[in-house]
């Protein structure tokens, strides 16, 4: 009973990003929350299809979309075997996480530099909530400055 309480522990994660893979594949359109509310790519954006490339063994398809699809494959299984004595020195290290998020980041600037914003996944959302709302106060901004105008 003990050992199955903790492999299902340390299966949690991958559990938890299966699930949430199949939730975002079963949505319509974009699922990414970053770029619903901003309209720009997130860090990750890619990751799903760069993931679904690699299940049809398209390696090259599965790097355009995002070049660090192994990163959370790699993470998922520290944070499953961050017990072990290698792995716990990476995992309690802060320079290892500094790391990542600084390699995390430093892809990011590069593919919006090279791909944004005409090519998916580093595509604009029109519809994002943040744009929408600068598109209404343009209209009002626009409106106001008609009736300013027309007084003058």
């Amino acid at each position: 009973m003990r050992k199955q309480q903790y492999l299902f522990k340390k299966l949690l994660p991958l559990i938890i990003i299966f699930i949430s893979t199949l939730i975002i594949l079963l949505l319509d359109g974009d699922a990414c929350l970053f770029k619903r509310t901003t309209g720009l790519p997130c860090p990750g954006c890619g990751m799903t299809r760069a993931f679904l490339a690699l299940s049809r063994l398209d390696v090259k398809s599965a790097f355009y979309y995002h070049p660090l699809f192994a990163l959370p494959i790699i993470i998922v299984m520290i944070i499953m075997f961050k017990e072990k004595r290698i792995i716990k020195q990476m995992y309690g290290s802060n320079t290892f996480w500094l790391i990542i998020l600084f390699l995390v980041v430093s892809v990011w600037v590069i593919r919006m530099i090279c791909l944004f914003p005409n090519n998916p996944p580093m595509d604009v959302y029109k519809d994002a909530i943040l744009l929408r709302l600068i598109r209404l106060f343009m209209h009002w901004f626009n409106i106001l400055n008609f009736y300013i105008t027309q007084m003058l």
